[in-house]
């Protein structure tokens, strides 16, 4: 921004004359006259998370809003293949239960009634991991660690020649097992599906997401994708997946209203996409000075 005029333009849009520049052979640091650097700076969003008028993604509120939540297979990694909403449906403000894969969205005329609704319905699910626990989980990553495994990082030295070499060798295991990202906001996001436009209003980490899933989902192209970004409400990483915004959109698509879908606590803690377990085993070689001289570490981790 110019400080005169106040005539704006973006990095972006200098880019490509910046590139055309020549680069200076000796080029001078900047020792002092920091702007930022070094100074107690004000966060620009203290006042409003302080005074209440921050917007986050349950603050959202648009005419003829309909309200929606979740219900997951109970059963991990397994499909539900019926859902019977019988008694739901007798439950005022109840509209519908509209099931895809392994969850249900379940759409009313206020949050309350989705959630009240949601424990009416009969689910039947198929497959899964049923067995699956954490002692089995904790033995798999055991017998992953005596693997070889892939080398990663840098090998410097001869670690194995170091142990001989040490006054003391230590090994430690450090484990962690699966964990919810239990964010301060339960997931929550609002959409609105007109045709083959979408537009969000979604706390989420990566503006990119929702466009990507709408381009599939609802057939958008990109320009018919719009995103309105609260804030997070805390991310830690969950909030940069997809599954909570494929939800409003087959629920704003086939409703025909903007939607707003608010997981309950405990829909986000169980059907949450997790921190992945993770076996780490460390041993390191110390000196007479208990200084370390060789240390080495294997990791077993699943990646998404």
């Amino acid at each position: 921004m110019h400080p005169v005029s106040n005539n704006r333009i973006s990095f972006g849009d200098l880019v490509s004359k910046a590139s055309n520049l020549p680069l200076p052979e000796n080029p001078t640091i900047k020792q002092d006259k920091f702007y930022l650097i070094g100074k107690p700076v004000q966060r620009w969003d203290t006042g409003e998370k302080i005074n209440g008028s921050a917007t986050y993604g349950a603050d959202v509120e648009l005419p003829n809003l309909l309200y929606g939540t979740v219900v997951h297979a109970p059963i991990l990694g397994s499909k539900i293949t019926k859902v019977d909403d019988a008694k739901a449906k007798a439950f005022p403000g109840y509209l519908a239960a509209i099931p895809f894969h392994d969850q249900v969205v379940v759409v009313a005329n206020s949050t309350w009634s989705a959630f009240k609704s949601t424990e009416m319905l009969t689910i039947e699910t198929e497959g899964g991991f049923p067995s699956l626990s954490d002692e089995i989980i904790s033995k798999k990553l055991q017998d992953d660690a005596k693997k070889e495994g892939v080398a990663a990082g840098n090998r410097l030295g001869n670690v194995e020649e170091a142990f001989k070499n040490a006054s003391t060798v230590i090994e430690y295991e450090y484990t962690l097992p699966i964990q919810a990202h239990a964010c301060m906001e339960p997931l929550t996001a609002t959409a609105n599906v007109v045709e083959d436009s979408c537009e969000f209003w979604v706390p989420i980490q990566s503006q990119d997401v929702p466009v990507l899933v709408a381009m599939q989902a609802a057939g958008s192209k990109p320009e018919k994708v719009k995103v309105h970004m609260t804030y997070l409400g805390g991310g830690f990483g969950r909030k940069v997946e997809a599954d909570y915004v494929i939800a409003l959109i087959v629920a704003s698509k086939l409703m025909n209203r903007s939607v707003k879908v608010i997981w309950s606590r405990e829909a986000d803690m169980r059907g949450g996409v997790y921190r992945p377990p993770t076996l780490v085993k460390l041993k390191a070689g110390l000196d007479a000075d208990n200084l370390p001289i060789g240390i080495k570490s294997k990791s077993c981790c699943s990646f998404r």
